[in-house]
């Protein structure tokens, strides 16, 4: 994770619980022994249709997590919420976008106006995709050519009229997408 105090001011923060942040904002959450960069996100209930407080950790500049995580027992924990929506600058390059199916955790699907992030549970491979803006889950559209997945991003917050503060690059290491790692 980036220095994000450098940038932040007491004024654009709010300390509280994870289920009292809006879904679809950024926050720093205390996960035990450290601090993670994460979404809320809204997790679906299957039991009863409806929705309850998670996060999806994004992964650290340390590369733990890798991928991004989904964490659903967490709800209670504090936070920072940075009070900020995630604007994504992605990689432009041939190797670093595919079209139809998603490659891994991390990579963003953008389709129509919408863009999720792939993000799976601990332990496992198979993917989910939370809506970046909602914090919702992300229904992917059926035609596999109308969605585009990008694997290298870098991931930040609104710093002032047009300007971007990054708080991280996915992968760590370039040569993942162009598959010389």
């Amino acid at each position: 994770m980036e220095q994000i105090t450098d940038m932040l001011t007491l004024n654009s923060l709010v300390v509280g619980k994870v289920k009292d942040t809006p879904a679809g904002n950024l926050m720093l959450v205390h996960l035990g022994d450290r601090l993670a960069l994460a979404l809320r996100i809204e997790h679906p209930d299957v039991r009863d249709k409806t929705t309850y407080p998670a996060i999806l950790e994004l992964p650290g500049r340390t590369g733990d997590p890798v991928k991004p995580l989904i964490l659903d027992g967490y709800a209670g924990n504090s936070c920072v919420d940075l009070r900020a929506k995630a604007i994504v600058h992605w990689d432009r390059r041939p190797e670093s976008v595919s079209i139809g199916v998603c490659p891994r955790a991390g990579a963003i699907a953008f389709f129509a106006d919408r863009l999720a992030i792939a993000g799976t549970y601990p332990g496992q491979d198979r993917f989910i995709h939370w809506d970046l803006e909602t914090g919702g889950l992300a229904m992917l559209p059926n035609d596999p050519e109308s969605v585009w997945f990008v694997q290298a991003w870098e991931l930040g917050i609104p710093a002032g009229a047009d300007a971007f503060q990054r708080l991280l690059t996915f992968p760590h290491d370039p040569d993942e997408v162009s598959g010389r790692g």
